[in-house]
């Protein structure tokens, strides 16, 4: 509050105030606000940190899918290999010599990525496990052609 209202201050200065402080407003002014209390902080417990959501490949299954992968895929690659030979596919593709079949599957691998068949857990460990393998047999293929003195002026190492 500036100073007393226009009321009060006619009456001068002493018993201007003495007014004022008899009023109703005035006792509204003045009373007192309730004090806050405040609590006592409590010590920080550490709390327990969440179990991880159990993984789709983890336990027993997934260890014996993630062992079985590899060998159902080494077992059935030469019947897919001349599957494809003999398929549309296989045939439009031009003759890349002895790396057509890594190629075209290496070709399918990302095929199916690009159409999201990653997102269930076994599927995309059997791509991972087939793009490794195709991977190996490219390197492999390319040893053998630089070893072999014959394949070497086709390869033009």
């Amino acid at each position: 509050m500036a100073g007393l209202p226009k009321k009060y201050a006619k009456m001068g200065f002493k018993k201007g105030w003495a007014m004022f402080k008899k009023s109703k407003k005035s006792v509204k002014a003045t009373k007192k606000t309730a004090k806050v209390k405040t609590m006592a902080k409590r010590k920080s417990t550490r709390r327990k940190a969440k179990k991880a959501a159990p993984s789709k490949m983890g336990g027993f299954m997934g260890k014996f899918i993630s062992k079985a992968l590899p060998v159902a895929y080494g077992y059935a690659r030469e019947p897919l290999s001349d599957l494809l030979a003999k398929s549309p596919i296989g045939k439009a593709l031009p003759n890349l010599g002895k790396f057509g079949d890594e190629i075209t599957i290496l070709g399918l691998n990302y095929g199916a990525t690009a159409l999201g068949a990653r997102k269930n857990p076994i599927v995309r460990k059997a791509l991972q496990v087939i793009e490794i393998q195709e991977l190996g047999n490219v390197g492999r293929e390319f040893y053998e052609a630089k070893a072999d003195k014959s394949q070497t002026e086709e390869f033009d190492f």
